[in-house]
């Protein structure tokens, strides 16, 4: 028998996946604010993994261990004063938005997680700040990379045109390979990318060539086509 049983899951999936994962359902029971997304890529750099160090592994175990004596006691962990303020400005400040759900559960855990690790009494300031920065990241991961409910490979290929373009503008072999469009053809992204210059989503900067949300920088249409 398993008294107080916590069920968490790792896992790990491309880009396109992760967007396209999801039923309806998952979405009724607000099942994606569940998951803390880490975005990432990889690089190659060794061939052959060289062996962890004795003695940088020995001193990583060591550091573990005292986290962990120190983690059982059932330490009890109160804000500072300042930590508080800026807690409460935090919180009564943050956007209303689908993306922000839970977000006040994971800043709570992760004022506990932090303090513990540096081995401290109380949450203080810089604890409460890499906390709520850490919430306010993946906040903008969960926008960039929120599951795409759309019915055809076309508007989730405008989508995700949209999605990328909104935190800036981007050369056009940029685009293709933020949204995929090698793995889902080019005549996809083309389709998909003129559908949104016909209806003035986005357009094109005749001097950088870059594309961009027309409706993001309305200072630059005329610079446009």
């Amino acid at each position: 028998m398993i008294e107080n049983a916590y069920l968490s899951m790792l896992a790990a999936s491309t880009t396109e996946t992760y967007e396209r994962i999801y039923k309806p359902h998952f979405f009724h029971i607000g099942f994606p604010n569940r998951v803390f997304l880490v975005p990432g890529t990889t690089k190659r750099k060794y061939s052959l993994p060289p062996e962890i160090p004795y003695q940088e592994l020995h001193q990583m175990k060591q550091d573990l261990i005292q986290i962990l004596e120190y983690a059982t006691d059932g330490v009890r962990y109160d804000l500072t004063p300042d930590a508080r303020e800026y807690y409460h400005h935090w919180y009564m400040n943050r956007e209303n938005s689908v993306h922000v759900k839970r977000m006040e559960t994971y800043s709570l855990r992760l004022m506990m997680l932090l303090a513990a690790n540096e081995l401290k009494q109380e949450i203080d300031l810089d604890i409460t700040q890499k906390a709520t920065a850490l919430c306010d990241w993946q906040v903008e991961a969960r926008k960039l990379y929120d599951p795409i409910d759309a019915d055809s490979i076309y508007a989730q290929m405008e989508e995700k045109i949209r999605r990328h373009l909104a935190n800036g503008p981007l050369k056009d072999w940029e685009l293709k390979r933020k949204t995929g469009a090698n793995r889902t053809g080019l005549y996809v992204y083309m389709t998909a990318l003129g559908n949104l210059k016909k209806s003035d989503e986005v357009g094109q900067d005749r001097d950088t060539k870059h594309w961009l949300l027309i409706r993001q920088d309305i200072s630059s249409t005329t610079s446009q086509q």
